[in-house]
C-alpha cells in the first residue's frame, strides 16, 4: 500500500519530505546549530607598511554565522584599517576605519553568512615594524544536514 506509512516511499526516509494537505513535497535543506565560533589571530612582530591577517576558512559541510569581526593594531595610530570577507576570488569589504588613536578597531557587527572555503581577513595600511595587531571574529557553526 502506497501512502505516508510505507517505508518503501522516498517521503519516508529521515523526515526530509512534508505533507501541505495535498501532497507530499521535498522539504529544504536542513541546517542545525552545531557550536559557538571564535576565530582569533594575531601577529606581535608586524612587517613595516602594510599587513593581513586571515582568520580560517569554512570546512565543507558546515556554515558559518559572523555576528561580530573586528581588527586592531595595539601600538601605533596606522593609517587604515579594512575587514573583508573573502568568497572565492571576490573580495568583499564589511568594515573600515581609518584610526585617529593608537588601538582603534575596525569593527563589523551583523551577521555574514560564510560557505565552503569563504574566509575573513583583515588589511593593516601604515604599521610600523614590531606593531602587535590582531584579529578576531565571533558567531555560530551549522552543520549542514541532507
Amino acid at each position: 500500500m502506497s501512502g505516508i506509512t510505507d517505508p518503501a516511499e522516498a517521503y519516508f526516509k529521515d523526515g526530509l519530505w512534508g505533507w501541505d494537505g495535498s501532497a507530499w513535497h521535498k522539504l529544504p535543506l536542513l541546517l542545525g546549530y552545531s557550536e559557538a565560533l571564535w576565530l582569533w589571530d594575531e601577529d606581535d612582530d608586524a612587517g613595516a607598511d602594510t599587513e593581513i591577517i586571515a582568520l580560517g576558512a569554512v570546512d565543507a559541510g558546515e556554515v558559518w554565522i559572523i555576528n561580530s569581526f573586528s581588527a586592531r593594531d595595539t601600538n601605533t595610530d596606522i593609517t587604515r584599517i579594512t575587514l573583508y570577507l573573502q568568497r572565492g576570488d571576490e573580495s568583499h569589504v564589511v568594515g573600515e576605519v581609518f584610526p585617529g588613536a593608537v588601538a582603534e578597531s575596525a569593527i563589523f557587527s551583523g551577521r555574514l553568512v560564510l560557505r565552503e572555503d569563504d574566509y575573513l581577513w583583515a588589511y593593516f595600511v601604515g604599521t610600523v615594524g614590531g606593531d602587535d595587531i590582531k584579529a578576531s571574529a565571533t558567531g555560530y557553526k551549522m552543520l549542514i544536514a541532507e
